[in-house]
């Protein structure tokens, strides 16, 4: 009787688990949407802001405290690892910011630089909102 009911219990948390990842591949619907932030210079506590609009399509758009589109990019999840490069707008180079996505706490923590760098700018950290 009681493998029966461990049995039943595994099963019951496999399909659970199964619904749970119904999601797009790469976690990206529960990425896709507004974030918002800080970054900062070296190792400076982050504080500039910025606000993120993550898209389904693996497209970013960068904006600063006024809701001025500052940068256009891509972004790529290979795990937990989030990696976005993004052109500011008028310029012709890169930055790439790149961490550690927690789908739990809803924040995507790491460093930035210009590209190829991922970490000669500094650090940020990012919030689901």
């Amino acid at each position: 009787m009681m493998k029966w009911r461990n049995l039943v219990w595994i099963i019951a948390v496999l399909a659970i688990g199964q619904m749970s990842c119904q999601n797009e591949p790469g976690g990206r619907k529960a990425l896709a949407g507004t974030w918002e932030g800080y970054w900062g210079f070296d190792f400076d506590t982050p504080t500039y802001y910025e606000k993120w609009e993550i898209k389904k399509n693996n497209t970013l758009l960068a904006y600063d405290e006024d809701g001025i589109l500052i940068a256009k990019g891509e972004w790529k999840l290979k795990g937990l690892d989030f990696e976005v490069i993004y052109t500011p707008t008028g310029a012709n180079y890169t930055y790439t910011f790149s961490g550690l996505y927690h789908d739990l706490l809803g924040e995507i923590i790491g460093t930035w630089g210009e590209t190829p760098s991922k970490a000669n700018g500094g650090t940020f950290e990012m919030y689901k909102k």
